[in-house]
């Protein structure tokens, strides 16, 4: 595929965009439309034209809610969840926090009208060792009631967040009938890098909160690493909890695009 965009980190955010387009959660015109109108380098533009897009997407969503087009509600607000996302991947300081905190009230305005039961997730677990507690958030995504279904904990990457990992993540393992709980460290951003040694400590966490739920309980456990340099490390320090190591993002990509 030819470049998006001349500015290299501007191209690999717009093809980002451009792999959840279907899924719902972007449109390629516009993905296109704010490649078109940003200069390179243009941080400030790049800000501008996104949250125009994700405004407008906010907005569309809203309009359908009060009708009859729930679906088209739900992709409107799953659009615009991923546009204000981008709005502040390159941003910082009181910018970034309002960003962010539109993309997360965009995707929870999504999550009654997903095809999937959708729970807000949030993990505080005072650490053993006294070096404080381990805080996480995130989604649990269920296919149906009953036990004894398979459960994918997602980690997102450095670069990501728990509710931009639904239609990347979770919606390709919700189509193999499993459900998916995906779960962030609760880093501020941007200085966003979960370090190993988060994830070594997340991990026992995230397994004694799924044990504690009986409606999890007998739930084949399956770590789905972040698309993230830590990924096969995580991988590993999956075998020494309750889990089985599963394919990266990537390789469910992969099957996606053959089906």
């Amino acid at each position: 595929m030819a470049a998006l965009h001349p500015d290299p980190a501007f191209d690999r955010e717009l093809r980002r965009s451009l792999a959840v387009v279907n899924r719902g959660a972007a449109a390629v015109g516009d993905v296109l439309d704010v490649a078109r109108r940003v200069r390179t380098g243009d941080i400030g533009g790049w800000e501008r034209e996104w949250q125009r897009t994700a405004d407008l997407a906010l907005a569309r969503g809203d309009e359908l809610n009060g009708g009859d087009d729930l679906d088209g509600a739900c992709r409107a607000f799953l659009r615009a969840a991923e546009y204000y996302r981008q709005a502040g991947i390159f941003s910082d300081g009181e910018s970034r926090r309002a960003l962010d905190m539109a993309h997360v009230n965009a995707f929870r305005a999504a999550m009654p009208l997903l095809p999937v039961a959708a729970e807000i997730v949030e993990i505080t677990d005072a650490a053993s060792d006294g070096s404080g507690s381990q805080r996480l958030r995130g989604y649990l995504f269920r296919v149906a009631a009953g036990t004894g279904r398979p459960l994918v904990l997602a980690t997102v990457g450095a670069d990501s967040t728990a509710e931009a990992g639904y239609p990347l993540v979770a919606m390709p393992v919700i189509e193999r009938g499993m459900n998916c709980l995906i779960l962030d460290c609760c880093l501020e951003r941007p200085a966003r890098r979960p370090a190993t040694a988060c994830w070594r400590r997340a991990l026992p966490v995230a397994a004694r909160w799924i044990a504690e739920r009986p409606d999890l309980e007998g739930a084949p456990l399956v770590l789905l690493p972040g698309s993230d340099p830590f990924g096969d490390e995580l991988a590993g320090v999956a075998e020494a909890e309750p889990f089985t190591a599963g394919p990266t993002p990537l390789e469910l990509g992969d099957v996606q695009s053959c089906a």
